[in-house]
């Protein structure tokens, strides 16, 4: 085992290795039958926001860990309750590009409950990251979105 470590630790092993794996991803993912029935899955899982409640209600489960978590029913509702419009900056929102945002971030103590939770744009979400809601209206209002709450 440990030679077979060595071994693989050399930078010239790791170069091939990575080159086997992005050869066996581009082949694996390449065909167009493949490519068509994954946008075809993406479509229809994303169109509504029922598929994209159960989607996020099943990544919540398993960060949960058997802690309290948000259920795919109070997703939805939550969709409704904010109208279809991103928790931050009130822009209409698509299924397929939003995400679930937890006010009080996870890394701060925050947990996975309805209460703590949101639907967002992605790229808000992922701006955001793990700061306050006043940092991320700061750094929105330098761009001047009109929308904002």
């Amino acid at each position: 085992k440990a030679e077979k470590r060595e071994h693989n630790a050399k930078p010239e092993v790791k170069a091939a290795n990575k080159a086997k794996q992005r050869e066996y991803n581009a082949t694996r993912n390449a065909t167009p039958e493949v490519k068509a029935k994954r946008r075809e899955y993406d479509a229809k899982r994303n169109a509504k926001p029922q598929g994209k409640c159960e989607q996020a209600a099943h990544t919540l489960h398993q960060r949960a860990k058997g802690a309290p978590c948000a259920t795919t029913e109070e997703l939805l509702q939550l969709w409704h309750s904010q109208q279809g419009r991103c928790g931050i900056t009130h822009i209409p929102l698509s299924p397929a590009e939003a995400h679930l945002d937890h006010i009080e971030p996870v890394s701060k103590g925050g947990v996975h409950t309805i209460d703590n939770l949101r639907w967002v744009l992605g790229w808000v979400n992922r701006a955001k990251g793990d700061h306050s809601d006043d940092w991320i209206r700061e750094q929105l209002s330098k761009y001047e979105l009109r929308e904002l709450a």
